[in-house]
């Protein structure tokens, strides 16, 4: 036995056998059958050197390839232990905003799960397009930032550890160039309806878009001069109007 890829490797997921049968210097023929112990077999030629199993249970498995030999080539056999884990499945979950922006960070969100048990280790998530970020399977969460438009595959893939094997999930999400994006701003509300002159009432104000989320900055005025300015974020800021009147 020369070797098993991968190692470990996911109950019912396939992992190859390579073997040698050897005979001094000369050139062994016939078959060679892989087994598992628990019931998966297979069979190659002894020039092939491989083939591939899949195991139904997990645990330890003591990996036994038996070659059967022929009129001029006695029978032998070779055991090898390889370890069989419990499936891990990663999913993407909620990407946001949805859509985003060309060169807008966005968030997305993913989870890693393998039956009863807890995964643990780093998820590393792409768009396909060069971008990558990472994160713990606690954290459940990272940014991206996507630099073309247009509908990438997110994928988040969970590397394993040697207690649980590696796993990955992919979401489409949609990338849209700046230019592309209509914007409104509204007033939403003004507080101390009516105010004083030179009295300080705050303004809140929303800015939506037809795509992604707006950033940047609102400057609010009153149309005599008075002006106070904030972030979209923000929501709100602070005018004091010098004269009387609507």
């Amino acid at each position: 036995m020369t070797g098993f890829l991968p190692e470990p490797s996911a109950v019912n997921q396939p992992y190859s056998v390579s073997f040698t049968v050897q005979s001094g210097g000369a050139t062994v023929p016939g078959n060679a059958t892989v087994s598992d112990g628990t019931g998966a077999t297979c069979t190659a030629t002894v020039a092939a050197g491989t083939c591939s199993l899949t195991s139904t249970s997990i645990g330890g498995k003591t990996i036994s390839v038996n070659y059967l030999g022929t009129a001029n080539f006695a029978a032998s056999s070779g055991t090898a232990g390889h370890s069989v884990l419990a499936a891990t499945n990663t999913a993407v979950g909620t990407i946001s905003p949805e859509p985003s922006l060309v060169n807008q960070p966005y968030t997305v969100a993913f989870a890693v799960t393998s039956g009863a048990r807890i995964p643990s280790g780093f998820v590393t998530v792409s768009d396909g397009n060069g971008a990558s970020c990472f994160a713990t399977i606690t954290v459940g969460q990272c940014q991206l930032v996507s630099t073309t438009p247009g509908t990438v595959t997110v994928t988040a893939s969970y590397a394993g550890t040697t207690s649980f094997p590696p796993s990955s999930g992919t979401a489409n999400h949609v990338v849209i160039p700046i230019g592309s994006v209509a914007t409104t701003s509204a007033v939403v509300a003004i507080s101390s309806e009516p105010s004083a002159v030179n009295q300080g009432y705050s303004v809140s104000y929303r800015v939506a878009a037809t795509a992604g989320t707006p950033t940047g900055t609102v400057t609010v005025s009153d149309g005599n001069g008075s002006a106070c300015s904030a972030t979209v974020a923000a929501g709100t800021c602070t005018l004091s109007s010098y004269s009387a009147g609507s």
